[in-house]
């Protein structure tokens, strides 16, 4: 099964929409409600793909914009994120 297949499995349709809720259907860096996507934070535990085994902490909620931002090639640069939402919030 490619990662195209797997994105339009009911599994992962439910587990995308419990990020949605958990985040409020806003983006995880800017805030913004404007195309969100559900993205793996990482792809793989334990040296095995999550596919079918993600938990809520695997997954966050971002807009097109931040996720190009904040993207590498292993999933979400979480460092770069902690330092851009730090400096979102001094003003």
């Amino acid at each position: 099964m490619t990662y195209q297949e797997y994105l339009k499995t009911d599994h992962w349709q439910r587990v995308r929409l419990k990020i949605f809720s958990r985040y409020h259907r806003l983006c995880a860096m800017c805030r913004t409600s404007y195309l969100l996507n559900a993205h793996h934070i990482r792809y793989t535990k334990d040296g095995k793909s999550i596919w079918f085994r993600e938990a809520t902490d695997d997954l966050i909620l971002f807009c097109r914009t931040c996720h190009k931002t904040l993207h590498t090639a292993e999933g979400i640069d979480m460092e770069r994120f902690k330092r851009q939402t730090q400096l979102m919030s001094c003003g």
